[in-house]
């Protein structure tokens, strides 16, 4: 969009930010446009629509009123199904503040009912400080007294407004909003100046005119517009008694025409005279229909002659001028570029419009992305995710969050699109696997409720996922099913990985052997030429060409209509295939397979063709080996009949182990559960399978040991070690009968467990979890627990990464004159009672410490010390599960507090937290 001239830049008040939502208001922040759900909101679904429209119409924060119960009740839903955030009106009852902030609002808007300020609001204040959420302030002029001079109503009302605010400074609480109400809006306009120079949080300009269909609008548009040239308002609402959308859009265009929002096509024409040579009026007309969803900045200008039409054409990005008859000059950035004319002109001078602002688009977008890789590759590449900020950029800008339900399968790529949506928008909160079965639930939902047609389901899945059954089973039965659902397959180029199976291979074919595009592409070229009546036939060669040439897919097998490969990384590809199914009729899910390239600097340019995408990057130095690389290779090398299982996710981590034994290492991609029971066929076949797995999904796999390995006790050793940032869920023992079960406290003991001959006769389960590379003190080589401290009266039993947490805790506990003893108990299953129970005898106080991703051993413990007597003599026994792999430095420090908090609780139990 053209500059803004600097006599028009408009010079903002300062004032402290609030964070809405995810949302900033105030502090120079962009003016946030509102508008309000008119829709009930107990007939969820229309509400649900109704917020998206507003959405779409430019609304980046909705307003609701919960003034019932059921309308708070379902306030969860809405807030969960919608794409911005929500303010929530609470009227009346002061007891549906807590419920609506339970419900995931971002905001409380109350209005006030006594003119000073009371005790009242402060419960209100602290529901808002306990849920994170921001508070609004709204003070009515009808609450005040009478003022014996007109004059003093503005003074008396912004006068309140402040009183009202520093009771919320007093309470230490400063995430609020206010705002002024009156039925004279030149009145509260006056107020508003009064409260602007006096305060110093964000101001909601809330402003409208019962004055007809006319009146109103130009009432709140003079009221407002006088107010923001002033620099005062933070977020705005033009109350209308009219449609929600027309509210937003009214708020857009107010900003707009004070240059403070360049969201949308702002059109500029001519009023119309004896000199136009075409009907200026009726194209302005039809292009604001056809321009309606366009969300770029920029500047149109329709002129009828050449009088003023080159003048403000050079002040345009596009326009229209009118020059002769039948024959008008279309202006491109201020240069006259071509003539255009015939009946369907406005048509043709629409279409360039779009054209141009998809130029402007891709500018814009090329940027993003780059600012996105570039964020994601300060952040470290193990956990980066940024060779997919050009897809989640090109999915954001073509299925805007008004208007999709967009699911990412991998958390670590769900930051790049969270990161750029907002909050608000649901990415990556689904377990490997499971987005396409309930992404596919929800799209036959829509289809059962008849949603509009513009709504599209979109699930992201990375390219190792196809391996696991209950990805088989999703495409399987969409392909049966009509619903509109967008799979988009994820190809990351790894030319030095080994392929992890018959998928990989097959994805790898299809990647290399790229003519599947540029036929379609010249297809479509040609069928432009045809004539009407040759297209169906044409397409249908189209078709029969596109089998001979690629030989047909597995996933048209399955139902699914493929398109691809398209190079994920290069938006000029990205832009044209997503807007075109966007626009397309489908008649059943599509899978759209797009590569990216891990190894893309930033500030490589990536909407430029990039000749050696395909091929293998440099190599890198080698790291050193890992401390799970160094153990399976002094096993395999000790034991000829050990083979290693592994998942696609350790491949980098297990390099040297795949380079030293490759005949005997099996990669089976994401198929974990496969790699239990194909583990469990090598042990019967005579082999020692060592399984590594995941922490994140390692419970899928062991969803079917007890129909396989417990009840042969088959001896498969497995290990599971953290291999990203992703939240990881807890394993209880109950959950693997008949395993034994180690965990390492540190590397030393974490080797030796990994090369050890424990455990010949059943299933053996190593929980490594995020233990570390250090080398503590030697362990024994049986199976006995080892004693790190010898103390009095307190014992503490700590698991694996917990063990680091007490031996913190326990120097806390000597600061306080306590020295506990800190055993590590090494293998949870079976227990060492012997040691336990000699402990036992010489302690008063017993705490059991484990991870809360591993569970189970307190249980057992308890179970066999309540047999065995041990709890006959008065122990005082105490468990606790400690966060012990996430959290950076302020977690360890919460889980030492915690277990501080549990011994000093234990001694006295009268003790305060």
């Amino acid at each position: 969009m053209k500059a803004m001239a600097n006599h028009n830049k408009i010079s903002r008040r300062l004032c402290r930010r609030v964070d809405v939502g995810g949302v900033a208001v105030g502090a120079g922040a962009p003016i946030a446009v509102q508008a309000m759900v008119k829709q009930a909101l107990t007939d969820t679904p229309a509400a649900i629509a109704e917020v998206n429209a507003l959405a779409s119409a430019g609304a980046t924060i909705v307003r609701v009123k919960c003034d019932d119960r059921d309308g708070v009740i379902a306030l969860r839903q809405i807030v969960r199904a919608v794409p911005v955030p929500i303010v929530a009106e609470i009227p009346l009852a002061m007891e549906y503040a807590r419920d609506a902030a339970a419900a995931g609002v971002a905001c409380l808007s109350m209005r006030l009912r006594e003119p000073e300020p009371s005790q009242d609001l402060v419960p209100l204040i602290a529901q808002a400080r306990a849920h994170g959420v921001a508070l609004e302030i709204m003070v009515d002029m009808r609450l005040l007294k009478d003022a014996e001079n007109d004059d003093l109503w503005p003074d008396q009302l912004a006068n309140a407004a402040l009183d009202w605010a520093q009771l919320c400074v007093d309470q230490g609480f400063n995430d609020f909003l206010l705002s002024l109400e009156s039925a004279d809006i030149m009145l509260a306009a006056a107020a508003y100046r009064r409260l602007a120079a006096a305060a110093e949080c964000p101001l909601y300009l809330s402003l409208g005119s019962n004055r007809g269909q006319r009146g109103d609008i130009v009432g709140a548009s003079m009221t407002l517009g006088t107010l923001l040239r002033a620099g005062i308002g933070d977020t705005i609402r033009v109350a209308l008694p009219r449609e929600p959308v027309e509210e937003a859009k009214s708020g857009v265009d107010i900003l707009k025409a004070l240059g403070l929002s360049h969201r949308g096509v702002t059109i500029i024409s001519c009023p119309g005279c004896a000199r136009q040579r075409f009907d200026v009026s009726g194209a302005v007309a039809q292009l604001e229909q056809q321009l309606e969803d366009i969300t770029t900045g920029l500047t149109v200008s329709v002129m009828g002659c050449v009088v003023n039409g080159p003048g403000e054409a050079k002040q345009s990005d596009i326009a229209l001028v009118g020059s002769g008859k039948g024959a008008q000059t279309l202006y491109v950035d201020g240069r006259a570029d071509r003539r255009i004319d015939g009946p369907d002109m406005v048509d043709q001078f629409a279409r360039l419009v779009m054209e141009k602002a998809e130029a402007i688009d891709a500018g814009q977008l090329h940027q993003q992305a780059e600012q996105l890789r570039l964020g994601a590759q300060t952040r470290g590449s193990g956990a980066s995710g940024g060779e997919v900020a050009e897809l989640a950029v090109a999915l954001n800008h073509i299925f805007p969050s008004a208007n999709a339900r967009v699911v990412w399968d991998n958390a670590r790529q769900a930051q790049i699109y969270a990161q750029l949506t907002g909050r608000r928008v649901p990415a990556g909160t689904h377990s490997f696997a499971s987005s396409i079965s309930e992404m596919l639930g929800v799209a036959v939902a829509a289809e059962q409720r008849n949603e509009p047609a513009k709504a599209h389901d979109i699930v992201v899945v990375p390219k190792e996922l196809l391996s696991a059954g209950l990805t088989y089973e999703a495409m399987n039965n969409a392909g049966t099913l009509k619903a509109r659902l967008i799979i988009v397959l994820v190809d990351v180029v790894e030319p030095q990985t080994k392929p992890a199976g018959a998928m990989t291979a097959y994805l790898s074919r299809l990647t290399s052997s790229r003519p599947y595009l540029s036929l379609r592409d010249l297809s479509h070229r040609i069928l432009q030429h045809f004539p009407q009546q040759l297209t169906t036939a044409a397409r249908r060669a189209e078709e029969y060409a596109r089998c001979i040439a690629t030989g047909g897919t597995l996933f048209e097998e399955l139902g699914l209509y493929y398109v691809g490969l398209v190079d994920g990384n290069n938006l000029d590809h990205l832009l044209p295939v997503l807007r075109n199914l966007r626009e397309a009729q489908f008649n059943s899910p599509v899978l759209l397979h797009v590569v990216v390239d891990t190894d893309l600097p930033a500030g490589a340019n990536a909407g430029s063709a990039k000749p050696n995408k395909w091929l293998a990057p440099p190599a890198r130095a080698a790291a050193p080996p890992s401390l799970l690389a160094q153990g399976l290779i002094t096993a395999a090398a000790r034991d000829e009949r050990v083979a290693i299982v592994t998942t696609s996710g350790h491949q980098a981590k297990l390099a040297p182990v795949l380079a030293s034994f490759e005949g005997r290492c099996h990669l089976v991609d994401r198929a974990d559960q496969h790699a239990v029971h194909f583990a469990a066929g090598l042990c019967r076949g005579g082999l020692r399978p060592i399984v590594v797995l995941d922490t994140v999904n390692h419970l899928r796999a062991f969803a079917g040991v007890a129909h396989d390995l417990v009840p042969a006790q088959l001896p498969v050793r497995f290990v599971v070690e953290q291999n990203s940032a992703e939240p990881t869920p807890s394993l209880d023992l109950a959950l693997v009968p008949g395993f034994a079960v180690t965990a390492p406290a540190d590397g030393a003991d974490y080797l030796r467990m990994l090369t050890s001959d424990w455990f010949a006769d059943r299933p053996h389960l190593i929980y490594a979890g995020a233990t570390g590379s250090d080398l503590g003190p030697p362990a024994a080589s049986n199976l006995s627990c080892r004693i790190l401290r010898e103390g009095q009266n307190v014992a503490i039993l700590a698991f694996g990464a917990a063990v680091s947490v007490t031996l913190a805790a326990a120097d806390a506990l000597a600061d306080l004159h306590i020295k506990p003893t800190v055993i590590d108990g090494r293998v949870a299953r079976p227990l060492d009672f012997d040691t336990i129970m000699q402990t036992v005898s010489d302690h008063e106080v017993f705490i059991v410490v484990e991870p809360d991703t591993l569970r189970g051993m307190a249980a057992e413990m308890l179970l066999h010390l309540s047999q065995a007597g041990g709890l006959d003599a008065g122990l005082r026994l105490r468990h606790v599960a400690i966060a012990a792999a996430g959290g950076g430095a302020s977690g360890s420090n919460a889980a030492v507090r915690q277990v501080v908090g549990a011994v000093l609780r234990t001694i006295d139990p009268d003790r305060e937290s």
